[in-house]
């Protein structure tokens, strides 16, 4: 329990302190509350970048710096069960195979090349990550536009054969569940942090109501403000707005004039 013989040399540091903890502490809880609610919105582009360029990347397993893009694209879709950035089409458009890997005397790769402005070895396929493993027939990972090529496999309903849901969407709606239970923490510790500033006020001014000299016990009582909530609204809104009105000069009454004095009968 606090000693309150001992109160009188620090009494003075007691309030600013109060006020420095309402600044910083509170200030700090608001901001971090402030930035959990704008994150997703900054999260939602800078995740579709970044998953663009890993899947532009995924082919380029022997230069320095994407090296591992690869390894990490298929631990991805492999454990959030995700196929590309926004679905699997997305394979479609970028060359996820390496060059180094394609023969140059097949005429179909040539061709395929040759067809394509720049120059990318474009197929109608997926990396072996986007197989969905619960499916009860083989994983078909190319030719999958041809509805001829594989009379089972139905385009329609793609997600018997591969996962149909976007990395994009999964990762985002991942982050969004974290940055919402921050955000509920951080409100918890808000409130508490309130809660503990509004006793060490009550504290204060009940030790300050005991003048700082204790030879005994007494009593006194806390608040929050000295006038209580309504005068200190009451205050602040007479030095906000009625204290900049200049009052009206009082005019002095006008005298009467003299009454002339009746002449004498």
């Amino acid at each position: 329990s606090l000693n309150a013989a001992q109160y009188p040399p620090w009494r003075r540091i007691l309030g600013p302190l109060l006020g420095a903890s309402v600044a910083g502490g509170e200030g700090l809880l608001v901001l971090a509350l402030g930035l959990t609610l704008v994150l997703p919105g900054s999260l939602d582009m800078g995740l579709e970048e970044g998953l663009e360029t890993a899947l532009a990347h995924y082919k380029d397993t022997e230069v320095p710096g994407h090296c591992h893009a690869k390894r990490l694209v298929d631990e991805l879709q492999l454990r959030h069960h995700c196929c590309g950035c926004h679905g699997y089409k997305d394979w479609f458009g970028i060359q996820w195979i390496s060059s180094r890997y394609l023969d140059p005397n097949d005429q179909d790769v040539v061709d395929r090349i040759q067809s394509n402005v720049e120059g990318l070895y474009l197929i109608d396929g997926v990396p072996f990550s986007c197989c969905n493993p619960h499916s009860p027939g083989p994983c078909l990972q190319r030719q999958l536009s041809d509805p001829h090529a594989h009379p089972l496999f139905d385009p329609r309903h793609p997600n018997l054969n591969l996962w149909i849901q976007g990395c994009h969407r999964v990762l985002l709606g991942h982050l969004e569940s974290l940055t919402s239970t921050l955000g509920s923490m951080l409100a918890v510790t808000f409130l508490l942090q309130t809660l503990v500033l509004l006793g060490l006020r009550y504290l204060q001014t009940a030790l300050e109501g005991l003048g700082g000299i204790i030879d005994g016990e007494g009593e006194t009582q806390g608040y929050l403000f000295p006038s209580g909530l309504k005068g200190m609204l009451k205050t602040v809104w007479l030095q906000g707005g009625g204290a900049h009105r200049p009052a009206p000069e009082e005019v002095p009454p006008e005298e009467a004039p003299p009454k002339e004095g009746l002449p004498e009968t």
